[in-house]
């Protein structure tokens, strides 16, 4: 019952700290930063027509600043300026994306470690034991108090 008292307490814990956790956390961004790379693809690209049409746009005038620079033109510096947009907005959008993928995928693990955690009320035969909510079986019955977390058994 102690350990089952402990683990309620460190999942409790677990999920405060998951709350404060800041937005660009080291790990998470690692993670958005690799996988906004691998968006640049087209395929990849093509779900989200917006940011294609960005994305060919910058590839467009990456080649035109190319040109540019060949053939020593005057609009250089203005090519230039467009191309760098384009590829700024283009790689923010696609880390925008990663990052807040991450961030989902990051809280359901969390919840999920916490449906596993959780401590639940049995009630048998009237009497109120305390046990991992991996433990529940269908039909039993628990009691929840308010703001307490609703156990769920595993499938």
């Amino acid at each position: 019952m102690k350990d089952n008292i402990n683990e309620h307490i460190q999942a409790k814990l677990e999920r405060r700290k998951s709350r404060r956790v800041s937005l660009f956390e080291k790990n998470l961004v690692r993670i958005a930063g690799r996988q906004a790379m691998v968006m640049l693809r087209p395929r990849v690209m093509a779900r989200n027509p917006v940011m294609f049409i960005t994305e060919i746009g910058a590839a467009m005038t990456t080649f035109v600043l190319v040109l540019d620079m060949w053939q020593r033109r005057e609009a250089f510096a203005y090519t230039l300026a467009v191309t760098i947009i384009l590829w700024v907005t283009v790689l923010f959008a696609n880390f925008s994306e990663a990052l807040a993928e991450a961030r989902g995928k990051a809280q359901a693990d969390t919840l999920k470690r916490t449906r596993r955690k959780t401590v639940a009320r049995r009630v048998i035969n009237g009497l109120e034991e305390q046990v991992n909510s991996d433990e529940l079986r269908e039909g039993d019955i628990v009691l929840v108090k308010v703001g307490e977390i609703i156990p769920v058994m595993e499938r």
